[in-house]
Order: structure tokens, then C-alpha cells, then sequence
């Protein structure tokens, strides 16, 4: 697919972009994440994410560390996208 994924976390909310081998936003079929520090499952949970038009958001404070999203999109036509993305929390 050349989807490329980008996280952050400002605001108190969690901001997860894919966008195309053209850089454009991508609005995937179905998109499942889950959230969680690196290092144990204690902290794992589903973010609710919405497409804004440009990224998927939740609503989610996060405590400063490394965090995971590891994330299951579906293309339109059925592929399935399968990543881990690494996010670090600043303090």
C-alpha cells in the first residue's frame, strides 16, 4: 500500500496520520488499535478513534514515557496494513 504512519500526542488527544505515497491523508476501510506502554500490558487499551479529514483522533491523555499503537487498517478493497507505532511521551 506505501501507507506511511506518524503518532503524537498534544493536547489530550492522540493523533495517529496515514497518508499515501503522495503524502495524502488515507481514510482506511476499518482501522482496530491498540494502545500501550512498551515494556507491559498493565496500561493497554482501544483509543476511540475518529477520521477528521486528516488523521484518525482520540481522546487520550497519555503519561510521559514509550508507548506503542499497534495498529489493523484495511484498505478499501480488503488490504490489510499492519504496524507498530512507536510514540515517546515527553515529560
Amino acid at each position: 500500500l506505501g501507507w506511511e504512519v506518524y503518532a503524537e500526542a498534544k493536547g489530550g488527544l492522540l493523533i495517529l496520520s496515514i497518508t499515501d505515497t503522495q503524502g495524502r491523508p488515507v481514510q482506511a476501510g476499518k482501522l482496530d488499535a491498540v494502545l500501550g506502554r512498551a515494556t507491559h500490558v498493565q496500561d493497554d487499551r482501544t483509543p476511540e478513534f475518529a477520521f477528521d479529514g486528516r488523521a484518525y483522533v482520540a481522546r487520550e491523555t497519555l503519561a510521559p514515557g514509550n508507548w506503542n499503537i499497534r495498529m489493523v487498517a484495511r484498505a478499501k478493497d480488503g488490504t490489510e496494513f499492519t504496524q507498530r507505532v512507536i510514540l515517546h511521551v515527553k515529560g
